[in-house]
Protein backbone atom coordinates (compact mmCIF):
# COMPACT_ATOMS: atom_id res chain seq x y z
CA UNK A 1 0.00 0.00 0.00
CA UNK A 2 1.30 3.44 -0.94
CA UNK A 3 1.30 5.80 2.04
CA UNK A 4 1.03 9.59 1.95
CA UNK A 5 4.60 9.74 3.23
CA UNK A 6 5.74 7.60 0.30
CA UNK A 7 4.07 9.97 -2.18
CA UNK A 8 5.76 12.96 -0.48
CA UNK A 9 9.10 11.15 -0.70
CA UNK A 10 8.47 10.44 -4.38
CA UNK A 11 7.66 14.09 -5.07
CA UNK A 12 10.97 15.20 -3.52
CA UNK A 13 12.93 12.59 -5.48
CA UNK A 14 11.32 13.70 -8.74
CA UNK A 15 11.97 17.38 -8.02
CA UNK A 16 15.64 16.64 -7.35
CA UNK A 17 15.81 14.50 -10.50
CA UNK A 18 14.33 17.26 -12.66
CA UNK A 19 16.98 19.64 -11.34
CA UNK A 20 19.70 17.04 -12.02
CA UNK A 21 18.56 16.64 -15.63
CA UNK A 22 18.98 20.38 -16.10
CA UNK A 23 22.36 20.56 -14.34
CA UNK A 24 24.19 17.56 -12.88
CA UNK A 25 25.79 19.86 -10.31
CA UNK A 26 22.37 20.54 -8.79
CA UNK A 27 19.74 18.11 -7.59
CA UNK A 28 20.22 14.35 -7.57
CA UNK A 29 19.65 11.58 -10.04
CA UNK A 30 16.54 9.59 -9.11
CA UNK A 31 17.52 6.20 -7.68
CA UNK A 32 14.74 3.73 -6.90
CA UNK A 33 17.03 0.70 -6.77
CA UNK A 34 16.77 0.42 -3.00
CA UNK A 35 13.21 0.37 -1.73
CA UNK A 36 9.65 -0.81 -2.13
CA UNK A 37 7.55 1.24 -4.56
CA UNK A 38 4.72 -1.25 -4.88
CA UNK A 39 1.66 0.35 -6.50
CA UNK A 40 3.17 3.83 -6.63
CA UNK A 41 1.61 6.36 -9.03
CA UNK A 42 4.25 7.68 -11.46
CA UNK A 43 1.74 8.78 -14.08
CA UNK A 44 3.43 11.01 -16.67
CA UNK A 45 6.60 11.57 -14.64
CA UNK A 46 9.98 12.23 -16.22
CA UNK A 47 12.34 9.43 -15.21
CA UNK A 48 14.78 9.86 -18.05
CA UNK A 49 18.11 8.27 -17.08
CA UNK A 50 16.75 7.34 -13.65
CA UNK A 51 17.88 4.18 -11.88
CA UNK A 52 14.98 1.80 -11.35
CA UNK A 53 16.98 -1.39 -11.40
CA UNK A 54 18.07 -3.71 -8.65
CA UNK A 55 21.16 -4.95 -6.91
CA UNK A 56 21.83 -8.44 -5.64
CA UNK A 57 20.68 -7.63 -2.14
CA UNK A 58 17.55 -5.54 -2.58
CA UNK A 59 15.25 -5.81 -5.58
CA UNK A 60 13.20 -2.75 -6.45
CA UNK A 61 9.49 -3.44 -6.32
CA UNK A 62 7.46 -1.35 -8.76
CA UNK A 63 4.88 -3.97 -9.67
CA UNK A 64 1.38 -2.74 -10.40
CA UNK A 65 2.74 0.81 -10.54
CA UNK A 66 1.20 3.46 -12.78
CA UNK A 67 3.94 4.45 -15.23
CA UNK A 68 1.50 5.66 -17.89
CA UNK A 69 3.21 8.16 -20.17
CA UNK A 70 6.40 8.13 -18.07
CA UNK A 71 9.71 9.07 -19.68
CA UNK A 72 12.06 6.17 -18.98
CA UNK A 73 14.48 6.70 -21.85
CA UNK A 74 17.94 5.31 -21.00
CA UNK A 75 16.63 4.35 -17.56
CA UNK A 76 18.35 1.51 -15.69
CA UNK A 77 15.69 -1.13 -15.05
CA UNK A 78 18.08 -4.04 -14.63
CA UNK A 79 16.12 -7.00 -13.17
CA UNK A 80 13.36 -4.60 -12.08
CA UNK A 81 10.03 -6.06 -10.98
CA UNK A 82 7.36 -4.48 -13.20
CA UNK A 83 4.74 -7.23 -12.99
CA UNK A 84 1.31 -5.86 -13.84
CA UNK A 85 2.59 -2.29 -14.22
CA UNK A 86 0.70 0.13 -16.49
CA UNK A 87 3.21 1.30 -19.11
CA UNK A 88 0.72 2.68 -21.63
CA UNK A 89 2.31 5.41 -23.70
CA UNK A 90 5.57 5.19 -21.74
CA UNK A 91 8.85 6.13 -23.43
CA UNK A 92 11.54 3.49 -22.81
CA UNK A 93 13.81 4.04 -25.78
CA UNK A 94 17.31 2.61 -25.11
CA UNK A 95 16.36 1.62 -21.55
CA UNK A 96 18.17 -1.27 -19.88
CA UNK A 97 15.57 -3.92 -18.99
CA UNK A 98 17.96 -6.86 -18.85
CA UNK A 99 16.40 -9.61 -16.75
CA UNK A 100 13.39 -7.43 -15.86
CA UNK A 101 10.09 -9.07 -14.98
CA UNK A 102 7.34 -7.57 -17.13
CA UNK A 103 4.96 -10.50 -16.95
CA UNK A 104 1.31 -9.49 -17.22
CA UNK A 105 2.29 -5.89 -18.02
CA UNK A 106 -0.84 -4.12 -19.26
CA UNK A 107 -1.79 -1.40 -21.70
CA UNK A 108 1.43 -0.91 -23.65
CA UNK A 109 -0.83 0.77 -26.19
CA UNK A 110 -2.81 3.74 -24.85
CA UNK A 111 -5.88 3.58 -27.09
CA UNK A 112 -7.49 6.65 -25.54
CA UNK A 113 -4.61 8.83 -26.78
CA UNK A 114 -3.51 6.58 -29.66
CA UNK A 115 -0.01 6.54 -28.14
CA UNK A 116 2.24 3.51 -28.45
CA UNK A 117 4.77 2.61 -25.80
CA UNK A 118 8.24 3.13 -27.26
CA UNK A 119 10.75 0.40 -26.38
CA UNK A 120 12.89 0.86 -29.48
CA UNK A 121 16.54 0.07 -28.91
CA UNK A 122 15.88 -1.24 -25.39
CA UNK A 123 17.87 -4.12 -23.92
CA UNK A 124 15.42 -6.82 -22.82
CA UNK A 125 17.90 -9.68 -22.74
CA UNK A 126 16.46 -12.50 -20.66
CA UNK A 127 13.44 -10.39 -19.66
CA UNK A 128 10.23 -12.07 -18.54
CA UNK A 129 7.28 -10.86 -20.62
CA UNK A 130 5.02 -13.82 -19.99
CA UNK A 131 1.46 -12.89 -20.90
CA UNK A 132 2.40 -9.23 -21.43
CA UNK A 133 0.13 -7.06 -23.60
CA UNK A 134 2.50 -5.56 -26.16
CA UNK A 135 -0.16 -4.75 -28.76
CA UNK A 136 1.14 -2.22 -31.32
CA UNK A 137 4.25 -1.56 -29.19
CA UNK A 138 7.36 -0.11 -30.84
CA UNK A 139 10.06 -2.75 -30.32
CA UNK A 140 12.21 -1.72 -33.25
CA UNK A 141 15.76 -3.05 -32.87
CA UNK A 142 15.23 -4.33 -29.32
CA UNK A 143 17.42 -7.03 -27.82
CA UNK A 144 15.12 -9.86 -26.68
CA UNK A 145 17.71 -12.63 -26.67
CA UNK A 146 16.53 -15.55 -24.49
CA UNK A 147 13.51 -13.47 -23.37
CA UNK A 148 10.37 -15.27 -22.18
CA UNK A 149 7.40 -14.10 -24.26
CA UNK A 150 5.19 -17.11 -23.63
CA UNK A 151 1.57 -16.20 -24.27
CA UNK A 152 2.42 -12.54 -24.90
CA UNK A 153 0.21 -10.43 -27.17
CA UNK A 154 2.42 -8.78 -29.80
CA UNK A 155 -0.31 -8.19 -32.39
CA UNK A 156 0.62 -5.24 -34.61
CA UNK A 157 3.93 -4.72 -32.80
CA UNK A 158 6.94 -3.27 -34.63
CA UNK A 159 9.79 -5.77 -34.21
CA UNK A 160 11.82 -4.65 -37.21
CA UNK A 161 15.45 -5.81 -36.84
CA UNK A 162 14.73 -7.09 -33.32
CA UNK A 163 16.97 -9.83 -31.92
CA UNK A 164 14.73 -12.65 -30.67
CA UNK A 165 17.32 -15.40 -30.90
CA UNK A 166 16.60 -18.23 -28.46
CA UNK A 167 13.54 -16.36 -27.15
CA UNK A 168 10.49 -18.36 -26.09
CA UNK A 169 7.35 -17.21 -27.93
CA UNK A 170 5.27 -20.30 -27.27
CA UNK A 171 1.60 -19.51 -27.78
CA UNK A 172 2.29 -15.81 -28.40
CA UNK A 173 0.09 -13.75 -30.72
CA UNK A 174 2.05 -11.87 -33.41
CA UNK A 175 -0.83 -11.22 -35.81
CA UNK A 176 0.09 -8.41 -38.25
CA UNK A 177 3.38 -7.76 -36.43
CA UNK A 178 6.32 -6.40 -38.41
CA UNK A 179 9.37 -8.67 -38.06
CA UNK A 180 11.27 -7.46 -41.11
CA UNK A 181 14.91 -8.46 -40.74
CA UNK A 182 14.33 -9.88 -37.27
CA UNK A 183 16.64 -12.54 -35.84
CA UNK A 184 14.65 -15.55 -34.60
CA UNK A 185 17.50 -18.04 -34.69
CA UNK A 186 16.78 -21.02 -32.43
CA UNK A 187 13.68 -19.26 -31.08
CA UNK A 188 10.78 -21.34 -29.75
CA UNK A 189 7.53 -20.53 -31.54
CA UNK A 190 5.43 -23.59 -30.80
CA UNK A 191 1.78 -22.84 -31.55
CA UNK A 192 2.55 -19.17 -32.13
CA UNK A 193 0.01 -17.15 -34.13
CA UNK A 194 1.79 -15.32 -36.95
CA UNK A 195 -1.08 -14.56 -39.28
CA UNK A 196 -0.48 -11.71 -41.74
CA UNK A 197 2.94 -11.09 -40.14
CA UNK A 198 5.76 -9.46 -42.11
CA UNK A 199 8.85 -11.70 -41.99
CA UNK A 200 10.73 -10.29 -44.97
CA UNK A 201 14.40 -11.19 -44.63
CA UNK A 202 13.89 -12.63 -41.14
CA UNK A 203 16.23 -15.37 -39.90
CA UNK A 204 14.53 -18.42 -38.38
CA UNK A 205 17.46 -20.86 -38.55
CA UNK A 206 16.97 -23.77 -36.19
CA UNK A 207 13.75 -22.28 -34.79
CA UNK A 208 11.08 -24.55 -33.34
CA UNK A 209 7.95 -23.69 -35.34
CA UNK A 210 5.75 -26.67 -34.58
CA UNK A 211 2.10 -25.78 -35.04
CA UNK A 212 2.83 -22.15 -35.91
CA UNK A 213 0.19 -20.42 -38.06
CA UNK A 214 1.72 -18.39 -40.92
CA UNK A 215 -1.55 -17.84 -42.79
CA UNK A 216 -1.28 -14.69 -44.91
CA UNK A 217 2.29 -13.99 -43.76
CA UNK A 218 4.90 -12.36 -45.99
CA UNK A 219 7.83 -14.78 -45.90
CA UNK A 220 9.87 -13.20 -48.70
CA UNK A 221 13.56 -14.12 -48.27
CA UNK A 222 12.93 -15.51 -44.78
CA UNK A 223 15.51 -18.16 -43.80
CA UNK A 224 13.99 -21.37 -42.39
CA UNK A 225 17.19 -23.45 -42.59
CA UNK A 226 17.06 -26.38 -40.13
CA UNK A 227 13.86 -25.06 -38.57
CA UNK A 228 11.37 -27.56 -37.15
CA UNK A 229 8.25 -27.12 -39.28
CA UNK A 230 5.98 -29.97 -38.26
CA UNK A 231 2.32 -28.96 -38.28
CA UNK A 232 2.88 -25.41 -39.54
CA UNK A 233 0.06 -23.64 -41.38
CA UNK A 234 0.39 -21.27 -44.31
CA UNK A 235 3.95 -22.26 -45.24
CA UNK A 236 5.19 -24.93 -47.63
CA UNK A 237 8.49 -26.24 -46.22
CA UNK A 238 9.74 -27.59 -49.57
CA UNK A 239 13.32 -28.78 -49.03
CA UNK A 240 14.13 -26.62 -46.04
CA UNK A 241 13.64 -27.30 -42.40
CA UNK A 242 12.91 -30.43 -40.40
CA UNK A 243 9.48 -31.78 -41.15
Amino acid sequence: MVTKMKQIELKKILEDHAAWLEDENTGNRADFSDGDWYGVDMHGVNLRQARLGANLENDIVTRQSNLQGANLSKADLFVADLRGADLSGAYLRNANLTGANLSSVINLFDQSRNVRTDLSGADLTGANLTGADCTCTNLNGVDLVTANLTGANLAGANLTDADLSEADLTGANLTKANLTGANLKKAILRGTIMRDVNLKGAVLKGANLRGTDFTGADLTDADFTNATLRGVKGYEPMDKGTV
